[in-house]
């Protein structure tokens, strides 16, 4: 388990870590996306520098 996945897994509302969880998935499944906690939230990297952030 990573740090993104540690984060979602200790949300509390269930409703919201479904969420998260759902798009962690989605956004794993690309090889050029990385994901790391940033200002204490998951955010996701593309290799050409674009940032996504999900909360």
């Amino acid at each position: 388990m990573n740090e993104v996945e540690g984060y979602i897994m200790l949300t509390e509302n269930d409703n919201q870590r479904e969420i998260m969880l759902f798009f962690h998935q989605l956004f794993s499944m690309y090889p050029m996306v990385s994901s790391k906690i940033r200002f204490k939230v998951p955010f996701y990297d593309q290799k050409n520098g674009s940032v996504i952030s999900v909360k």
